[in-house]
């Protein structure tokens, strides 16, 4: 097998604690999670970057005069609604880079499967055009799903 890439591969205890933390940091955020049966997740959908700026200039007049904020909101809330905000999306920016590496590696992954694979048929072509006859069911099967391929 010819290799293009230079494969580094999990070894089993390094795919149980990759697992373990995946679940550790489900079980971590689960208590702040709002389910996806909120009567209002269409009203969520709805907020946008003009929403996001509008209030991004509350808080801006809230730092710099104070004075002008309303009394009638929950200043205390509304700031750990934004600290958490802000992190929700730092993280999720975090995790989207993370699976996006992940994925373009499984993909390269798949590709050199398929590589290999395509080897073996090779290999079983040889064998089966030399007259080695166990190889005609191997070969038949193969070569039915290659002809969907290519």
């Amino acid at each position: 097998m010819q290799q293009n890439q230079n494969f580094s591969h999990f070894n089993l205890q390094e795919m149980k604690d990759i697992r373990s933390l995946i679940v550790k940091l489900t079980e971590a955020v689960q208590p702040k999670l709002i389910t996806g049966e909120n009567e209002n997740k269409e009203e969520y959908m709805q907020y946008n970057r003009e929403k996001r700026l509008f209030a991004g200039k509350v808080v801006e007049f809230k730092l710099k005069h104070p004075e002008l904020s309303s009394k009638e909101v929950d200043w205390d809330e509304f700031n750990l609604l934004f600290a958490d905000n802000a992190f929700f999306k730092s993280t999720i920016l975090c995790l989207q880079a993370i699976l996006m590496k992940m994925d373009n590696t499984r993909l390269a992954y798949d590709n050199e499967i398929y590589r290999s694979a395509l080897t073996d048929y090779e290999n079983t072509y040889n064998n089966f055009e030399s007259g080695k006859t166990r190889y005609e069911k191997k070969y038949n099967d193969l070569k039915e799903i290659l002809s969907r391929i290519v």
